[in-house]
């Protein structure tokens, strides 16, 4: 029932892949209006089975997509429904389906057997869960010499290594090869402590973001200052010595 036409298995797994990829590595939820995901997806598609597909074309896909994911989540959320996992068999009173194929005739395919591409489908179109207060293990702790600032902090994924240097006259410098435009926080480590873990009290914000081709789970965080200071700490001769470039995992 899914697959006719222009539409190969092949093709739609790569487009749901592809649609996968653009939630996971912004921490987003894909809405039927989101069409920056479908012209990337669409071009990526394109360009894999060599085919022209119009926009319109992917845009009905998508939409389809998030009924498929509407309607199979409402199935197995009903409480008169089992589903097993095992062999992605849905077992619900007739009654139930002849609601749902009413309501919507995409339910008629789950009758046989449940949605292929649900582990996709819901990495796409679920809500975003908020991360936990608790520091990742792998943070790259953001600390100052004033405690007043302390509390003024947000925790944002690492897009690029930068690295800061000091020269004799203590003047700093930052080196990256792309700052992405002010979204990288420079990183300002406590002056008088290299091994510092000086940070404030929970809930801290985390960014929303990540860099593309980069699994958000093995991402390492680094904090940012939300207000400015007067003078930046990398200045200080003595903050620049112990700068150093971060690790990517």
């Amino acid at each position: 029932m899914f697959y006719n036409g222009d539409w190969t298995y092949a093709r739609d797994d790569f487009f749901i892949s592809e649609l996968e990829k653009i939630a996971t590595y912004g921490n987003i939820q894909l809405k039927p209006r989101d069409h920056y995901a479908i012209i990337q997806a669409r071009a990526n598609l394109n360009e894999k089975f060599d085919v022209d597909f119009t926009f319109i074309k992917c845009n009905r896909r998508f939409q389809m997509l998030h009924q498929r994911y509407s309607m199979f989540q409402t199935i197995i959320t009903t409480k008169e429904v089992y589903w097993d996992e095992s062999n992605n068999h849905v077992y619900t009173p007739a009654p139930l389906w002849e609601m749902w194929i009413k309501d919507s005739i995409i339910a008629k395919a789950y009758i046989s057997i449940g949605e292929p591409q649900w582990e996709k489908l819901q990495k796409k179109f679920r809500p975003r869960i908020e991360p936990s207060p608790t520091l990742p293990k792998d943070l790259v702790i953001l600390s100052s010499d004033d405690d007043d600032e302390g509390d003024n902090i947000e925790l944002y994924p690492i897009m690029n290594v930068i690295e800061i240097e000091g020269d004799e006259e203590g003047e700093g410098s930052t080196k990256s090869n792309d700052v992405n435009q002010g979204n990288v926080p420079v990183i300002i480590l406590d002056p008088t402590d290299e091994n510092s873990t000086n940070v404030p009290s929970p809930p801290y914000k985390f960014g929303p973001w990540c860099p593309s081709g980069v699994t958000p789970t093995k991402l390492p965080y680094i904090a940012k200052l939300v207000k400015p200071k007067k003078e930046p700490l990398y200045e200080n001769s003595t903050t620049s010595k112990i700068m150093r470039k971060l690790k990517f995992p």
